[in-house]
């Protein structure tokens, strides 16, 4: 969408009220600051079909992000929005996170390349915490998490609803941070007990299950025995499955230790690739089990001998 005058903004803004119909929104990259976006509000306020909005590439600042806050915070329609790469600092992302927790009906939010720093993508997850939010999927790509954050990202996976959070790296108490995306290859060859920190979590990030199996066997620890402990049973044989929720507590009962930033990148790894609600161990069972498939009866054709 290109750049729109003063006269087609005015009727733009009155369709905005008047469009029933209207269901995404798409405003990026229009050079929108903070006092084009406040006719926009006003107008998206009696909106009642709006569930998309985009706003990415706008340079709204922190008085844009609040406007979009007091908009959002009486909006009962939109489900997904982005506010990524907007010149939104951490005062911003504090006011805009107090309205936040007060939706009940946005479900996805993209908040990334903004100068919130740890303490934006804090209060951020904070509101999402709220018992009226219904977020389930937060990107703050390029924003630093801590500590603090995967405390409360874990509790609210754990007790709340299932959350997916795609950031920019995580900050230690030592002030170091890490990608979580990262270059590194995994080397058979190499002893993860001797491995870094840094290097691990990198080598957990490209494949969490191969690492993990390799944890288990330079650890001595029994891990398809903790995993066979919480099989979902079928008719009392192992379907060598087991739920996402199940499998955190069986590489903790196998004795294989995860800081955070693991179990945060196990949990995300888990939930990706999980088929109504479980996954399969089975590459972690050595050799292979033989599994019970009934192959088919073929039934014996009736034949017809024909007398000359």
């Amino acid at each position: 969408m290109k750049i729109l005058t003063i006269v087609k903004k005015i009727l733009f803004f009155n369709l905005l009220e008047d469009a029933p119909e209207l269901r995404i929104l798409d405003l990026s990259w229009n050079m929108i600051r903070d006092y084009d976006i406040r006719p926009i509000c006003n107008s998206l306020k009696n909106n009642q079909s709006l569930e998309r909005l985009d706003l990415m590439m706008n340079g709204l600042g922190n008085q844009g992000a609040i406007l979009i806050a007091n908009m959002l915070s009486n909006n009962d329609t939109l489900i997904e929005l982005d506010l990524s790469n907007n010149r939104i600092e951490k005062d911003g992302a504090d006011i805009f996170a107090s309205k936040l927790e007060m939706n009940r009906r946005l479900k996805k939010l993209w908040f990334g390349n903004n100068n919130i720093g740890t303490f934006g993508s804090l209060v951020l997850l904070k509101a999402i915490d709220h018992i009226k939010s219904q977020v389930e999927y937060l990107n703050i790509e390029n924003v630093l998490i801590n500590d603090d954050f995967l405390d409360l990202y874990t509790q609210i996976n754990q007790y709340i609803r299932p959350l997916e959070v795609i950031h920019g790296g995580i900050r230690g108490k030592l002030g170091r941070s890490h990608s979580t995306v990262s270059g590194f290859t995994i080397m058979d060859d190499i002893d993860l007990r001797y491995l870094d920190t840094k290097s691990l979590h990198a080598m957990f990030q490209r494949d969490p299950f191969k690492i993990l199996a390799r944890m288990a066997k330079e650890g001595g620890y029994d891990f398809p025995k903790a995993l066979k402990q919480w099989d979902i049973e079928e008719h009392g044989h192992l379907t060598y499955s087991i739920y996402v929720t199940d499998f955190p507590t069986a590489v903790k009962d196998a004795g294989i230790t995860l800081d955070k930033t693991l179990h945060f990148i196990l949990w995300n790894y888990l939930k990706k690739i999980a088929k109504k609600g479980s996954v399969s161990y089975l590459q972690f069972i050595t050799p292979l089990p033989k599994l019970n498939i009934k192959k088919p009866i073929k039934k014996k054709s009736k034949s017809t001998n024909i007398k000359k």
